[in-house]
Protein backbone atom coordinates (compact mmCIF):
# COMPACT_ATOMS: atom_id res chain seq x y z
CA UNK A 1 0.00 0.00 0.00
CA UNK A 2 2.83 2.37 0.87
CA UNK A 3 4.47 1.67 -2.50
CA UNK A 4 1.22 2.53 -4.31
CA UNK A 5 0.85 5.79 -2.36
CA UNK A 6 4.47 6.66 -3.08
CA UNK A 7 3.95 6.09 -6.80
CA UNK A 8 0.81 8.22 -6.75
CA UNK A 9 2.69 11.04 -5.01
CA UNK A 10 5.51 10.85 -7.56
CA UNK A 11 3.04 11.06 -10.43
CA UNK A 12 1.29 14.05 -8.84
CA UNK A 13 4.58 15.87 -8.20
CA UNK A 14 5.82 15.24 -11.71
CA UNK A 15 2.52 16.45 -13.15
CA UNK A 16 2.75 19.67 -11.15
CA UNK A 17 6.39 20.23 -12.08
CA UNK A 18 5.72 19.49 -15.74
CA UNK A 19 2.80 21.93 -15.71
CA UNK A 20 4.97 24.61 -14.18
CA UNK A 21 7.71 23.94 -16.72
CA UNK A 22 5.23 24.22 -19.58
CA UNK A 23 4.16 27.70 -18.44
CA UNK A 24 7.61 28.96 -17.44
CA UNK A 25 8.14 30.73 -20.77
CA UNK A 26 9.26 34.26 -19.87
CA UNK A 27 9.54 35.60 -23.43
CA UNK A 28 6.35 37.58 -22.88
CA UNK A 29 8.25 39.72 -20.38
CA UNK A 30 10.81 40.81 -22.99
CA UNK A 31 10.41 44.02 -24.99
CA UNK A 32 11.23 42.26 -28.25
CA UNK A 33 12.39 38.88 -29.50
CA UNK A 34 14.41 37.99 -32.59
CA UNK A 35 15.21 34.44 -33.73
CA UNK A 36 17.10 33.23 -36.81
CA UNK A 37 18.18 29.86 -38.15
CA UNK A 38 21.84 29.09 -38.83
CA UNK A 39 21.80 29.97 -42.53
CA UNK A 40 19.63 33.07 -41.95
CA UNK A 41 16.90 31.90 -44.33
CA UNK A 42 14.25 32.14 -41.59
CA UNK A 43 13.88 35.11 -39.24
CA UNK A 44 11.23 35.80 -36.59
CA UNK A 45 10.65 39.31 -35.21
CA UNK A 46 8.08 40.16 -32.52
CA UNK A 47 7.75 43.50 -30.74
CA UNK A 48 6.64 42.00 -27.43
CA UNK A 49 6.67 45.47 -25.83
CA UNK A 50 3.22 46.24 -27.25
CA UNK A 51 1.78 42.91 -28.48
CA UNK A 52 2.60 39.37 -29.54
CA UNK A 53 2.30 40.22 -33.24
CA UNK A 54 5.26 40.41 -35.57
CA UNK A 55 6.60 39.02 -38.82
CA UNK A 56 8.21 35.82 -40.02
CA UNK A 57 10.65 36.20 -42.93
CA UNK A 58 11.53 33.26 -45.16
CA UNK A 59 14.16 33.38 -47.90
CA UNK A 60 13.16 31.05 -50.71
CA UNK A 61 14.55 30.99 -54.26
CA UNK A 62 16.40 34.27 -53.58
CA UNK A 63 13.13 35.97 -52.64
CA UNK A 64 12.24 37.04 -49.11
CA UNK A 65 8.63 36.31 -48.18
CA UNK A 66 7.09 38.10 -45.20
CA UNK A 67 4.22 36.77 -43.09
CA UNK A 68 2.36 38.51 -40.27
CA UNK A 69 2.28 36.28 -37.20
CA UNK A 70 0.79 36.13 -33.71
CA UNK A 71 2.58 34.24 -30.93
CA UNK A 72 0.16 32.71 -28.39
CA UNK A 73 2.48 31.77 -25.52
CA UNK A 74 -0.03 29.87 -23.28
CA UNK A 75 -0.47 27.19 -25.95
CA UNK A 76 2.99 27.64 -27.50
CA UNK A 77 1.71 28.22 -31.03
CA UNK A 78 2.38 30.79 -33.72
CA UNK A 79 -0.43 31.73 -36.09
CA UNK A 80 0.92 32.63 -39.52
CA UNK A 81 -1.51 34.80 -41.49
CA UNK A 82 -1.45 33.51 -45.06
CA UNK A 83 -4.21 35.89 -46.14
CA UNK A 84 -5.91 38.92 -44.63
CA UNK A 85 -6.90 38.00 -41.04
CA UNK A 86 -10.66 38.29 -41.61
CA UNK A 87 -10.71 35.72 -44.44
CA UNK A 88 -11.40 31.99 -44.02
CA UNK A 89 -8.35 29.71 -44.09
CA UNK A 90 -6.30 32.81 -43.40
CA UNK A 91 -3.88 31.22 -40.97
CA UNK A 92 -1.51 28.33 -40.55
CA UNK A 93 -0.59 27.31 -37.00
CA UNK A 94 3.00 26.35 -36.17
CA UNK A 95 3.88 24.42 -33.03
CA UNK A 96 6.46 26.13 -30.83
CA UNK A 97 8.86 24.19 -28.64
CA UNK A 98 12.29 24.77 -27.13
CA UNK A 99 15.45 22.76 -26.74
CA UNK A 100 15.19 20.46 -23.73
CA UNK A 101 18.13 20.77 -21.33
CA UNK A 102 16.76 18.11 -18.98
CA UNK A 103 13.37 16.89 -17.80
CA UNK A 104 12.78 20.05 -15.77
CA UNK A 105 14.49 22.74 -17.85
CA UNK A 106 14.17 24.21 -21.34
CA UNK A 107 16.62 26.37 -23.26
CA UNK A 108 14.63 29.34 -24.55
CA UNK A 109 17.53 30.42 -26.75
CA UNK A 110 16.69 27.55 -29.13
CA UNK A 111 13.19 27.60 -30.63
CA UNK A 112 11.77 24.85 -32.85
CA UNK A 113 8.90 25.64 -35.22
CA UNK A 114 6.94 22.77 -36.76
CA UNK A 115 4.02 22.65 -39.15
CA UNK A 116 2.95 19.26 -37.80
CA UNK A 117 0.41 20.09 -35.08
CA UNK A 118 -2.75 18.63 -33.56
CA UNK A 119 -3.93 22.01 -32.21
CA UNK A 120 -5.88 22.99 -35.33
CA UNK A 121 -6.62 21.66 -38.79
CA UNK A 122 -4.18 23.49 -41.03
CA UNK A 123 -4.71 24.15 -44.73
CA UNK A 124 -2.20 22.76 -47.21
CA UNK A 125 0.60 25.19 -47.91
CA UNK A 126 3.73 25.04 -50.06
CA UNK A 127 5.97 26.46 -47.34
CA UNK A 128 4.44 25.53 -43.99
CA UNK A 129 3.15 22.00 -44.53
CA UNK A 130 5.94 19.79 -43.10
CA UNK A 131 7.73 22.94 -41.93
CA UNK A 132 10.45 22.10 -39.39
CA UNK A 133 13.11 24.65 -38.49
CA UNK A 134 15.35 25.37 -35.51
CA UNK A 135 15.94 29.02 -34.63
CA UNK A 136 18.54 30.66 -32.41
CA UNK A 137 17.79 33.67 -30.20
CA UNK A 138 19.55 36.82 -31.44
CA UNK A 139 20.36 39.38 -28.74
CA UNK A 140 22.45 41.95 -30.63
CA UNK A 141 19.73 42.97 -33.11
CA UNK A 142 16.50 44.88 -32.58
CA UNK A 143 13.04 44.31 -33.99
CA UNK A 144 12.25 46.72 -36.82
CA UNK A 145 9.88 49.48 -35.63
CA UNK A 146 7.55 48.50 -38.49
CA UNK A 147 7.09 45.08 -36.87
CA UNK A 148 5.63 46.52 -33.68
CA UNK A 149 1.85 46.27 -33.51
CA UNK A 150 -0.56 48.24 -31.29
CA UNK A 151 1.53 51.37 -30.97
CA UNK A 152 1.50 55.02 -32.03
CA UNK A 153 3.92 57.29 -33.84
CA UNK A 154 3.56 61.01 -33.34
CA UNK A 155 5.24 64.15 -34.67
CA UNK A 156 4.12 67.02 -32.49
CA UNK A 157 5.66 69.77 -34.62
CA UNK A 158 3.96 68.62 -37.82
CA UNK A 159 0.63 67.41 -36.34
CA UNK A 160 1.16 63.91 -37.73
CA UNK A 161 -0.15 60.89 -35.83
CA UNK A 162 -0.20 57.22 -36.87
CA UNK A 163 -2.00 54.56 -34.85
CA UNK A 164 -0.92 50.99 -35.63
CA UNK A 165 -3.76 48.93 -34.12
CA UNK A 166 -5.55 47.50 -37.17
CA UNK A 167 -4.38 43.92 -37.82
CA UNK A 168 -5.70 43.85 -41.40
CA UNK A 169 -3.84 47.10 -42.16
CA UNK A 170 -0.73 45.70 -40.43
CA UNK A 171 -0.99 42.63 -42.68
CA UNK A 172 -1.00 44.93 -45.73
CA UNK A 173 1.91 47.02 -44.48
CA UNK A 174 -0.26 50.09 -43.92
CA UNK A 175 -0.70 52.34 -40.88
CA UNK A 176 -3.68 54.71 -40.53
CA UNK A 177 -3.35 58.18 -39.11
CA UNK A 178 -3.97 61.89 -39.46
CA UNK A 179 -2.17 64.99 -40.66
CA UNK A 180 -3.86 67.86 -38.88
CA UNK A 181 -7.55 67.08 -39.32
CA UNK A 182 -7.17 64.99 -42.48
CA UNK A 183 -7.34 61.19 -42.35
CA UNK A 184 -4.38 59.53 -44.10
CA UNK A 185 -2.46 56.29 -44.28
CA UNK A 186 1.25 55.61 -44.63
CA UNK A 187 2.92 52.68 -46.35
CA UNK A 188 6.58 51.75 -46.38
CA UNK A 189 8.73 50.16 -49.06
CA UNK A 190 12.49 49.58 -49.00
CA UNK A 191 13.88 52.89 -47.67
CA UNK A 192 10.87 54.87 -48.92
CA UNK A 193 7.44 55.91 -47.65
CA UNK A 194 4.22 57.24 -49.14
CA UNK A 195 1.35 59.01 -47.37
CA UNK A 196 -2.07 58.98 -49.03
CA UNK A 197 -5.25 60.86 -48.20
CA UNK A 198 -8.12 58.60 -47.14
CA UNK A 199 -10.53 61.34 -48.18
CA UNK A 200 -9.68 61.76 -51.87
CA UNK A 201 -6.98 59.02 -52.31
CA UNK A 202 -4.42 61.61 -53.42
CA UNK A 203 -0.75 61.32 -52.49
CA UNK A 204 0.08 63.73 -49.68
CA UNK A 205 3.76 63.13 -49.09
CA UNK A 206 6.56 60.76 -50.10
CA UNK A 207 10.27 60.34 -49.72
CA UNK A 208 12.84 58.27 -47.90
CA UNK A 209 12.97 57.19 -44.28
CA UNK A 210 15.28 55.72 -41.69
CA UNK A 211 14.85 54.39 -38.17
CA UNK A 212 16.40 55.50 -34.92
CA UNK A 213 15.57 53.00 -32.20
CA UNK A 214 11.79 52.66 -32.37
CA UNK A 215 11.37 56.12 -33.90
CA UNK A 216 10.92 56.64 -37.64
CA UNK A 217 12.49 59.62 -39.39
CA UNK A 218 10.72 60.68 -42.58
CA UNK A 219 12.79 62.53 -45.18
CA UNK A 220 10.34 64.08 -47.70
CA UNK A 221 11.47 64.76 -51.25
CA UNK A 222 12.76 68.31 -51.73
CA UNK A 223 9.80 69.48 -53.79
CA UNK A 224 7.51 69.31 -50.72
CA UNK A 225 8.16 72.88 -49.59
CA UNK A 226 5.46 72.80 -46.88
CA UNK A 227 7.40 70.19 -44.89
CA UNK A 228 10.87 70.19 -43.35
CA UNK A 229 13.61 67.94 -44.71
CA UNK A 230 13.30 65.67 -41.66
CA UNK A 231 10.20 64.67 -39.68
CA UNK A 232 10.66 62.59 -36.53
CA UNK A 233 7.81 60.19 -35.75
CA UNK A 234 8.28 59.38 -32.08
CA UNK A 235 7.30 55.86 -31.00
CA UNK A 236 4.65 55.84 -28.26
CA UNK A 237 3.66 52.71 -26.37
CA UNK A 238 -0.10 53.08 -25.61
CA UNK A 239 0.56 51.48 -22.20
CA UNK A 240 2.84 54.42 -21.36
CA UNK A 241 0.57 57.12 -22.71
Amino acid sequence: MKKIMTLIMIVVILSVVTGCTATANSLGNDDNIVYENDDKTVRLEIGMKTSSNGRLYILENETVKSFVIDYFIPREMISVFLNAPELEDSRFVLDVSFEKVNYFKLNYNIMILKGDTDKVENPKHDIFTNFDVTLNRVYDEEVSPLNYFNNNWKSVDNEIIFVNNDLSAFYSGVVYGTIGEERVWISFATDSFTIWSREDLKMKLSGGYKTEGLNIILEPFQWYTDYPSSIILNFIDPNDA
